[in-house]
């Protein structure tokens, strides 16, 4: 890698995440805007979900439905959040997607991005075929829809109060 060249974006979500995101949408994922290619690493990837975007479809531009998933690039966070943040705004309110960031309440961007969603932070996870656990804390985020419990994966929920326009840590 040379100085300015971004570390490989493509990762699989490990099943810890993906079953209780496919309980919260009551089934099947049905997009998953920055899908890795099929083949990562010698490991072949399951299309389980219906609409697949990757890299090559740019799915920052194309469009979103209920039911979306993203693992978004990292390198890349604040434009996918940004898309998110769009598609879940006042036209489109009632649409259920998750996303599995970073954590970066340092920025403000990333609050803003985030009102309006339910916000559950993670203990530390390993993605499929690595051997290390991501090394920042990861949390999941959901609009419109209420992730089950993760058990002892989760260290704590804040859960968006409209009214007031903030969160309130869950009980």
């Amino acid at each position: 890698m040379h100085a300015g060249d971004k570390p490989p974006q493509e990762v699989l979500t490990p099943d810890l995440i993906l079953n209780p995101v496919r309980q919260a949408f009551g089934g099947a994922i049905v997009l998953d805007p920055c899908a890795p290619s099929l083949t990562l690493a010698g490991r072949t990837r399951a299309r389980i979900e219906l609409i697949n975007y990757t890299e090559a479809d740019n799915g920052l531009e194309r469009e979103w439905f209920d039911r979306t998933f993203i693992n978004p690039p990292y390198a890349d966070l604040k434009d996918w959040m940004a898309t998110a943040a769009f598609w879940s705004g006042d036209f489109w309110p009632k649409l259920r997607m998750v996303q599995l960031i970073p954590v970066r309440p340092q920025r403000t961007w990333w609050w803003r991005a985030l009102q309006g969603w339910d916000v559950i932070y993670l203990n530390s996870i390993t993605f499929h075929g690595e051997s290390n656990t991501f090394p920042a804390p990861v949390c999941l985020a959901s609009h419109a829809c209420e992730i089950p419990s993760l058990g002892a994966k989760e260290t704590s929920r804040m859960l968006w109060q409209e009214k007031e326009r903030t969160w309130k840590i869950a009980a």
